[in-house]
């Protein structure tokens, strides 16, 4: 029986998943290929415009020593790191993902678990951090406008402009 062959829309998003995920842990293709032991020219292979799909040794050493997750891999299902419930609130699962990336980078899973705020936590980190900025960024945008008016309201008065139509500054302020 012969053997048969994935789609070359279902090779390329493949290559596609997996060039995602190694941008995101590793520094460049050899370096993911030295730490999984992928000789070049199979690696190389992945990421052709014709691409191979990696061999199932190759795709469970990355699941066991990345947590990578082979549905999202392979199907573009799920999250992409496996112990991730992509099904619970978002902050459980940044909780998780976080911890699994830690893991990745080498954090025994009790620290891990240790280190990472609970989802209720990160949530309340998050809102300050975002209504911190969004003040700075408020207060910018007054200022800014503040000026303008102001240099505008200067140089009518100076009588470098002309004083704008009422109909004008009806449109402006709608």
């Amino acid at each position: 029986m012969a053997r048969r062959r994935l789609s070359l829309k279902d090779r390329q998003r493949i290559r596609d998943r997996l060039e995602r995920f190694q941008v995101k842990h590793y520094e460049d293709r050899q370096a993911m290929n030295d730490a999984m032991g992928v000789p070049h020219n199979t690696a190389v292979g992945w990421f052709a415009p014709d691409p191979r799909v990696p061999d199932p040794v190759w795709l469970v050493s990355l699941a066991r020593s990345k947590n990578l997750n082979l549905n999202w891999l392979l199907l573009g299902e799920g999250p992409e790191l496996r112990r991730v419930d992509s099904s619970a609130d978002v902050w459980t699962t940044l909780h998780q993902t976080l911890v699994e990336e830690l893991i990745l980078h080498g954090a025994p899973r009790a620290e891990a678990e240790q280190m990472v705020p609970d989802g209720i936590d990160l949530y309340r980190h998050f809102m300050s951090e975002m209504l911190e900025g969004w003040t700075r960024w408020d207060r910018k945008q007054r200022r800014l406008k503040a000026r303008s008016i102001g240099a505008a309201l200067e140089r009518v008065l100076a009588g470098l402009e002309p004083l704008p139509r009422r109909r004008a500054l009806r449109r402006g302020l709608a």
